[in-house]
């Protein structure tokens, strides 16, 4: 599905400053359900990206192992010695949460996490944020096992911390040694001073759009504004779509409150509405008869291509920008598991299907990027 140049063009401009030398990194943050959780698809666009413009690292990521099956594509993640994980959709009255939508809180003293990047090229900027509260306790940075920094969480809940850290040279991990219990880590990142995109992905599993009421808008305007997004990427509506109960007057006003919000908090960014692929549900009586998966009859639910239409039509209204994955797999679900491309769910992708819909918006994006660098002087251009 086409979008104008226009409702990319905040994300378009800063492409073009980027290769023309005038700014050193363009930030992405992408919020999403499972389909963005996995980072196969968020993973294979940030690669993509990075090749094309420079990589500039990871980016902030959730907390820790922040759920089970937790994927990530570039950095390696370890944790011991006892972490409660928060995660907002299960428990919003705990937290406060942030946009990776998890905190990590220590259950006891010297709890450690850790993260190293897989590639060679290390990070020499590293980022911790965290909560602070009226009796907040303390925590150890280090970075190659040097202690780096301690860090005193009292303080004021409505002021969380954001703790950056510049490595003398290239280095290799980033861990955080808790010196006491209930310490809140909301997220932390690997970055390199250097000429690139970071495509900073947050997906949390069965997530619906209406997640960002369960999020501390304070603690979400912080990290937008630390961040300063060149694009906002919102991938929710797969969930809904399988929604029996699915109340489009309800969503539609969901949805637009939420990208109004984002537009609120980042005027500087452009913002794209990622429609949710197809989707099948498995006929009710198969499971019961224990028929052969293949055998079944594998349905598009009904509320699905509403979910789609309300967005679409949401972001032609609020004039951001609107790109349809089920435009890319117009044959249907079925047809992508027959192809080894989606999961006998019907409803998830392997690797090579989220990599295979993460190349076409790719393509898509870099199409409108050309068109938009024919209006530009020939000076800015990328050579």
């Amino acid at each position: 599905m086409p979008t104008s140049g226009a409702d990319l063009g905040r994300f378009y401009r800063d492409l073009a400053r980027l290769d023309a030398g005038q700014i050193d990194q363009v930030h992405i943050l992408q919020l999403g359900d499972s389909h963005t959780a996995a980072d196969f698809f968020s993973g294979r666009l940030r690669t993509l990206l990075q090749q094309r413009f420079g990589d500039a690292g990871r980016g902030i990521m959730p907390p820790g192992l922040a759920f089970d099956g937790m994927s990530q594509r570039v950095v390696s993640v370890t944790q011991s010695g006892g972490w409660a994980i928060e995660n907002s959709l299960f428990h919003p009255e705990l937290g406060p949460y942030g946009v990776t939508g998890f905190v990590a809180r220590s259950t006891h003293p010297g709890s450690r996490m850790a993260v190293s990047p897989k590639n060679d090229a290390g990070f020499d900027v590293a980022i911790v944020d965290y909560l602070r509260s009226a009796g907040g306790g303390s925590f150890d940075v280090y970075l190659d096992d040097k202690l780096a920094a301690t860090v005193s969480t009292a303080g004021s809940p409505e002021q969380p911390g954001h703790l950056v850290l510049k490595a003398p040279s290239s280095a290799h991990q980033l861990a955080i040694a808790t010196r006491s219990a209930g310490i809140g880590i909301t997220a932390w990142s690997v970055e390199r001073r250097s000429h690139g995109v970071l495509l900073e992905s947050q997906g949390v599993v069965s997530a619906r759009v209406d997640l960002f009421d369960h999020w501390d808008p304070t603690i979400v305007q912080h990290n937008i504004e630390d961040l300063k997004p060149s694009l906002i990427i919102l991938a929710y509506g797969t969930n809904e779509g399988f929604d029996s109960g699915f109340d489009a007057t309800n969503y539609e006003q969901h949805f637009d409150s939420v990208v109004a919000r984002l537009k609120r908090f980042a005027p500087q960014a452009s913002i794209l509405v990622v429609g949710p692929p197809d989707g099948q549900r498995v006929d009710s009586s198969c499971a019961a008869r224990r028929t052969a998966p293949e055998r079944c009859h594998w349905a598009t639910p009904a509320a699905l291509p509403a979910v789609r239409a309300i967005q679409r039509e949401t972001a032609m209204r609020d004039g951001v920008a609107f790109w349809d994955w089920a435009s890319v797999m117009p044959e249907g679900m079925g047809s992508w598991v027959s192809r080894d491309l989606g999961r006998p769910d019907h409803v998830h992708f392997t690797v090579q299907g989220y990599e295979t819909a993460a190349d076409q918006l790719f393509d898509h994006l870099m199409q409108g990027y050309q068109a938009y660098q024919a209006t530009l002087p020939g000076s800015v251009k990328h050579h």
